[in-house]
């Protein structure tokens, strides 16, 4: 009846291996760093109301709010412009899949997408070439520019045992802390950029 994708984030404790931290306030100098498990969408809003459903705020109380709500729209801002990119490239995907069945459906979008690939990495003609490469010194050595201790707690806490609020209030707190220390880059058609000031 629900999408499998986020029935099995919730239910079925997929990608429940998976574990991040996310930095939090501490009562000292330092941040805590915190360890979580799972993994979760980010959606837009008039999903159910489930931790692993993310949608970016209708209000906003506090500017950390606004700004963790304008990055997170900008973000679906570029999955759907890469949907329109696909679409425009393969003349499978500009008027409807013609076949029947989710499989075949799904073969066709990663194969699409696939070749979508292979023509940026030959021809080098789309102006994604200033990603952030997730195995980054930024990545791994995060702890060294931001003052933390680690949680003690070396348990993680699962994102599904949680309300979407509470969790969501914690994506909040931990970009707002990257953005305190400059360590948030905005995401846009030619890469990641400065982001804008809010």
């Amino acid at each position: 009846m629900y999408d499998k994708l986020a029935c099995g984030l919730l239910y079925n404790n997929l990608y429940s291996s998976n574990r991040f931290f996310l930095f939090e306030e501490s009562s000292d100098e330092n941040y805590l760093k915190k360890w979580y498990s799972g993994g979760y969408l980010i959606v837009e809003n008039g999903y159910l109301d489930w931790p692993v459903l993310i949608p970016p705020l209708k209000s906003y109380i506090s500017v950390k709010e606004l700004r963790w709500s304008k990055w997170v729209e900008s973000i679906r801002k570029d999955v759907e412009c890469l949907f329109g990119i696909q679409k425009k490239r393969f003349k499978v995907l500009q008027s409807g899949i013609m076949v029947h069945g989710v499989r075949v459906t799904d073969k066709i979008w990663v194969t699409c997408s696939a070749l979508h690939n292979f023509l940026i990495d030959e021809n080098g003609d789309e102006p994604w070439d200033n990603h952030m490469n997730v195995n980054s010194d930024y990545a791994r050595n995060i702890h060294m520019i931001i003052p933390c201790t680690t949680d003690l707690n070396n348990r993680p806490i699962a994102i599904n045992s949680l309300s979407r609020n509470e969790f969501r209030d914690k994506l909040i707190n931990h970009f707002d802390i990257l953005w305190k220390h400059g360590m948030v880059k905005w995401p846009s058609r030619s890469g990641l950029g400065n982001p804008p000031s809010l």
